[in-house]
């Protein structure tokens, strides 16, 4: 998808690497070969149920609304998450070469886990990097800018202030459970 946006083939004729591929293969293939020896059944319980099915069908029990990574999204950032949405909104815009690739790598996986059957927080947590770095980049740029950017550090300030709130309130809710 970064190489379509990008319109450039070279990309992706770059990632078909044959000796990377075939150390991958070297690496992976016999650790596949011994588990299945091992265990007749790994085939089709990995991967076939706890993959595709898992993705396809409800076999779990985990079945989640569509947008339900959109609020996963959010408190996986925390308490980062204006300045990660903030910069993602920004690489969207400007197009820039690494801005783009982290913003694809934040799109690919919400988008495949969202239409998912089965859904679970953690399957977000490959996200969680991106962001942070897009959150970064955003900020690293507004520094170099002459316009700070008042309303996105306003509300960052806002949401860090209700998760640091949140937290030193805590002991104080725990404590008075009887």
């Amino acid at each position: 998808l970064f190489a379509l946006l990008r319109r450039d083939a070279a990309i992706v004729i770059g990632t078909l690497w044959i000796p990377g591929i075939l150390l991958f293969l070297a690496l992976v293939l016999p650790w596949y070969a011994a588990v299945q020896m091992r265990a007749p059944e790994f085939w089709r319980v990995f991967i076939l149920e706890h993959n595709l099915l898992r993705f396809g069908t409800n076999l779990f029990r985990h079945q989640q609304p569509f947008w339900y990574y959109v609020p996963v999204l959010l408190l996986s950032a925390l308490p980062w998450t204006v300045l990660a949405l903030a910069g993602l909104l920004r690489a969207v815009r400007a197009r820039r070469e690494l801005p783009l690739f982290l913003a694809v790598w934040v799109a690919v996986p919400l988008v495949f886990y969202s239409v998912a059957q089965s859904k679970l927080p953690g399957y977000l947590l490959p996200v969680v990097p991106p962001l942070a770095l897009l959150g970064a980049d955003y900020l690293r740029r507004k520094t170099d800018d002459s316009e700070p950017g008042w309303l996105v550090l306003t509300l960052h300030a806002a949401v860090a202030g209700a998760v640091l709130a949140a937290v030193l309130l805590m002991q104080y809710l725990v404590a008075r459970v009887p």
